[in-house]
């Protein structure tokens, strides 16, 4: 499914980039010149992920509902997962690495995003499966 993917790619790419996405907002909004590319970019990565949960919503796949306000709330749980990845929270000094790597962060991501619209969450595990054999990523 391509929403995974997407989503997957998406957060393998902020895991491994330099910036937390929280600064890298703040800054781009703070010196919207300066960051055009970036804020052109993000709002590419959301259209596209309205389109596609648009078609899944029409298809019968994902959960009829409002597409804008899904992407919504999918990108603010990959965002936070990505967040969590670079800081984790103040308990799990001691405990470990909840995401060890950026890959388990991209899985864990995607697989809870897109298992939250799937109109039959059983299929998830096949969802994911797909996705990374097809090696759908944009």
């Amino acid at each position: 499914m391509h929403l995974y993917a997407v989503l997957h790619a998406d957060v393998l790419q902020m895991c491994r980039g330099a910036l937390d996405f929280y600064d890298l907002e703040r800054a781009a909004h703070a010196q919207p010149d300066s960051f055009a590319e970036i804020l052109a970019d993000y709002g590419q990565l959301r259209a596209e992920l309205e389109r596609i949960v648009a078609a899944g919503m029409t298809s019968g796949d994902f959960l009829a509902g409002d597409p804008r306000a899904a992407v919504t709330a999918c990108l603010a749980q990959t965002e936070g997962v990505q967040h969590r990845f670079r800081t984790p929270t103040p308990d799990d000094a001691g405990r470990g690495a909840v995401l060890p790597d950026p890959a388990a962060a991209a899985q864990l991501a995607a697989r809870t995003a897109v298992r939250a619209l799937l109109a039959d969450p059983a299929r998830s595990a096949e969802v994911e499966r797909a996705a990374l054999a097809a090696g759908d990523e944009p």
